[in-house]
Order: structure tokens, then sequence, then C-alpha cells
């Protein structure tokens, strides 16, 4: 991750942790985001995280409660859904938006003939 960019920026999601079915605000495997770069938020936002040294990083809905925060997989089959956000681990942005990319392959058009009598 780029610790230099000043402006919004686009990742893709890879992984189906923040997939739920049952939620059309969830985020699936291709879907792409859109981040304002910030070091903070709020209580129910979607943050991308990072380890301090640059290493990993990841995107989760921010949970706090009584002074602590979580970082929450939105998937509801994840056995580890909301675990409590280290020391390691930084904030580096907010999602402010999901969308699907166009595609761009041209499928193929059945077409049938009609009769004019």
């Amino acid at each position: 991750m780029n610790k230099s960019v000043s402006s919004e920026y686009f990742l893709r999601v890879v992984s189906d942790s923040m997939y739920d079915p049952a939620d059309r605000d969830s985020f699936a495997v291709g879907d792409f985001i859109l981040v304002r770069p910030q070091s903070d938020a709020e209580n129910g936002s979607v943050v991308v995280v990072e380890s301090h040294d640059g290493a990993w990083s990841t995107f989760r809905q921010l949970v706090t409660e009584g002074g602590t925060k979580y970082l929450k997989a939105l998937n509801p089959s994840w056995s580890d859904r909301m675990v409590e956000m280290s020391d390691d681990l930084r904030i580096c942005g907010v999602v402010t938006m999901n969308g699907r990319a166009r595609s761009t392959s041209h499928a193929e058009l059945e077409t049938e003939e009609v009769s004019h009598a």
C-alpha cells in the first residue's frame, strides 16, 4: 500500500470476508472499493487497515465498544467475525464507495429469424 497517497484510490476486493448474501451493502470478490485516506474513523465505518510495516492490509467494519476497537468481517460464515484491533495495525483509509467493474467482453447475441407472413 502506498503511504504517500493523498487522494482517493480504488482497491479490488479479493476475499469473501466482507460478503454477506443477506446484505446488499456487503462487498463481493471482484468489487472495487473507493478509499479516502485518513487515520481515524467513526464506529460502523468500513476501514482499510494495514500493519505498521506495510506488509499486510485488509478492510473490515470498525466497531467500537467501551473504548476498544474491533474489526468485523461481514461474512456470517467466518469463524472470527470480530477481532480486537491490535496495536500493530493502523487505519489508513475509509471506504466511501463500492462498485463492480463493467464487463469488457462482448457476449455473442443469439438471434432468431422472424417470419413476416
